[in-house]
């Protein structure tokens, strides 16, 4: 069941980065920048508004002796690595995902030869679009094929660090468009792979 809620969870972010990264795009182009980011400040009040809305239920914090803000977390996760070393594993692989993220930076250079300079936060928006197509099928693509077993998500990690980097190896030959779309969308369900299964 944690499998398939991690998987849930990616799912919903996933959505709201295939619609926001498309729609923003051509709203940028379309409206403007300036524009765009007064749109953008409401949505997030919408979403402030929404949040306050819900019936959340009141939990109380479990605190023993004297509070600690900030470090006591920190001090309860070192803790718990050095009790169960088989913790590194998963975290160094989603921190290793992490470094990875400079791809980002490609997808801005190759916005502008999508549709061309004038339009160039359309195909922006297109590319994380693709983004969040992977990050919406990768998991469930591992879960389906792989199982939730311990064995099946650590091979799922493997597989998706190898996607990651032959996907992103093509997609910087600057192929044409639907491809670079597929790879984006082929680098980053591997990604995800990796972060849903670390988690």
């Amino acid at each position: 069941q944690l499998s398939a809620a991690g998987t849930l969870d990616g799912l919903s972010w996933s959505l709201g980065l295939i619609v926001g990264s498309a729609l923003g795009g051509v709203a940028v182009d379309q409206l403007g920048l300036r524009e765009c980011l007064i749109l953008d400040s409401l949505t997030f009040l919408a979403s402030a508004a929404l949040v306050r809305s819900l019936p959340l239920p009141r939990i109380a914090a479990a605190v023993h002796g004297k509070l600690q803000i900030g470090y006591g977390d920190f001090r309860e996760l070192f803790d718990e690595l050095k009790n169960h070393r088989e913790l590194w594993a998963p975290i160094l692989a989603k921190c290793a995902w992490g470094v990875g993220a400079a791809q980002l930076f490609l997808l801005t250079e190759f916005g502008n030869e999508i549709v061309g300079a004038a339009a160039a936060s359309t195909g922006f928006g297109l590319l994380y679009s693709a983004r969040g197509a992977g990050t919406a099928l990768g998991p469930a693509f591992a879960r389906r094929m792989l199982g939730e077993s311990n064995r099946g998500i650590r091979i799922s990690i493997a597989y998706g660090f190898a996607a990651a980097a032959v996907f992103y190896c093509i997609f910087g030959l600057r192929p044409p468009t639907w491809i670079a779309l597929v790879c984006v969308a082929g680098a980053h369900g591997g990604g995800s792979m990796i972060w849903i299964g670390a988690t």
